[in-house]
């Protein structure tokens, strides 16, 4: 069963690929980190990156690795994130959630993790001014201009 949003996504993915698009790449926050995830996972075509933002699900992203290969998946948390690491924690029993402790993958991580609590501290919102989260997305554009 693929959640509708994911469905939609998974085409707006393959869309967008078929129309000729590079690069497609995913920013996604919250609770629409499990929304990217099962996108790429179901979507026709590859997606270049993911930037997970406070991710509202589990932190064993293995089912993605293969759908995932090859893409840059960046995974941005806080510990002190209190909506991740309280609210969702008892809201959606996420016992150790992909936002508040970042991915601990089976078999090893398919991404890179940065801990973004020094520069937002608890804050659930700013990830979006986060320097950390500007950074990884400037790395993974120079990263493409030397291909």
């Amino acid at each position: 069963h693929v959640p509708t949003a994911a469905r939609y996504l998974a085409e707006a993915i393959d869309a967008v690929s078929e129309a000729g698009a590079l690069y497609v790449d995913l920013d996604a926050h919250s609770l629409g980190v499990p929304i990217a995830l099962e996108g790429a996972r179901n979507a026709k075509h590859p997606v270049s990156a993911i930037f997970a933002k406070a991710g509202a699900c589990g932190r064993d992203l293995s089912k993605y690795r293969d759908q995932l290969r090859g893409a840059s998946v960046n995974v941005f948390f806080s510990p002190r994130d209190w909506i991740v690491a309280g609210l969702y924690r008892i809201w959606f029993g996420f016992g150790g959630a992909l936002g508040a402790y970042g991915e601990k993958t089976k078999g090893g991580n398919i991404g890179v993790q940065y801990d973004c609590s020094p520069e937002i501290g608890g804050s659930h919102v700013d990830y979006r001014r986060c320097s950390i989260v500007t950074q990884a997305m400037r790395n993974e554009a120079e990263r493409r201009r030397k291909l």
